[in-house]
């Protein structure tokens, strides 16, 4: 991953996943997004958290502990060892086990996009703003913020309320009707 990649791939206003291809999965995966976290294949392993240098490279040291808890990353840095898909699972350094990863990766995908755009876009900065915020005292306009945007811009609350009291999907055309 080049530098600073992955500050331009947190920046992008949609969820971004790292693909599936390569047959290790590397910690540098993690400067994607702290909570979306990869899927993994049964059969692959997390290799390097600890090169014998140092394991507090590409921010891992803050990284880590955040997306796995401080015992967890203390385990993994210090031993630098390997981490089965089953284990990277259980301690929550990837979201789930897939096989195979690219059917459920394109599931995945297809269902967030049955969602309003501006609605996933919204999410994923309050996700990045939730994360960063010192209290929840200090956070909790982000969302107001948020919804009154969202409700302003689109249709699409009202769409969702109709959709749900006639039992249908929503279908969302984000943007306000009022041509």
């Amino acid at each position: 991953m080049a530098d600073g990649d992955h500050h331009r791939l947190e920046d992008f206003p949609l969820p971004t996943r790292p693909g599936p291809a390569a047959p290790t999965v590397q910690y540098e995966s993690l400067n994607l997004d702290q909570l979306e976290r990869q899927m993994i294949e049964r059969a692959l392993r997390m290799h390097h958290f600890n090169i014998s240098l140092a394991a507090s490279e590409l921010g891992l040291s803050y990284l880590l502990p955040r997306a796995v808890g401080s015992s967890h990353a203390a385990d993994l840095m210090f031993t630098g060892r390997d981490v089965d898909a089953e284990e990277a699972a259980r301690i929550g350094l990837v979201s789930r086990v897939a096989d195979p990863v690219v059917d459920e990766a394109v599931a995945i995908g297809e269902q967030i996009t049955a969602f309003s755009q501006p609605g996933i876009e919204m999410t994923k900065r309050s996700l990045h703003a939730g994360i960063a915020a010192g209290s929840l005292e200090s956070y909790m306009p982000m969302e107001g913020i948020g919804q009154l945007y969202l409700r302003l811009l689109t249709d699409n609350f009202e769409e969702a309320v109709q959709a749900r009291s006639e039992g249908r999907p929503a279908v969302f055309r984000d943007d306000r009707g009022d041509d």
